[in-house]
């Protein structure tokens, strides 16, 4: 019975990860030119992106150019405001990395098979941010 508990929270967790690396929570929307586009920029592509905003700023630059090659859209966008969604960006994964562990503590805290097979971890997270420009 404990190995099957055990298995029962393993495969739980397994998809709780997988929900969480997935496009359900990895996304936000922008809206221009009449389009949604769907897009991501992990925590590395955050940084970089948001030092090259500043340096750009710094060098007396208003504008930005984001390239969404996957999406075959070019982006012209206000400084500012690219500093702005990125940081709502930032604090969006930081507030659904949270959701996630608490799901995670949650699911290593029961002890009855079917709670674990019919625990929902997706509710909790934050709404995919967006974005119109």
């Amino acid at each position: 019975a404990e190995v099957l508990l055990e298995r029962a929270k393993q495969r739980k967790l397994r998809e709780l990860y997988a929900y969480d690396e997935s496009s359900e929570v990895n996304d936000c929307i922008i809206f221009y030119n009449e389009q949604e586009l769907h897009y991501w920029a992990d925590k590395h592509e955050r940084g970089s992106l948001g030092s090259a905003v500043r340096d750009c700023m710094a060098l007396g630059r208003t504008e930005y150019r984001l390239d969404l090659r996957e999406l075959g859209v070019s982006l012209s966008i206000p400084c500012e405001t690219l500093l702005q969604m990125l940081a709502v960006l930032e604090v969006y994964a930081i507030d659904c990395y949270n959701k996630t562990t608490d799901h995670e503590f949650a699911i290593k805290a029961l002890s009855v098979r079917d709670e674990i097979e019919s625990y929902d971890f997706k509710v909790g997270y934050p709404s995919i941010p967006r974005f119109e420009l």
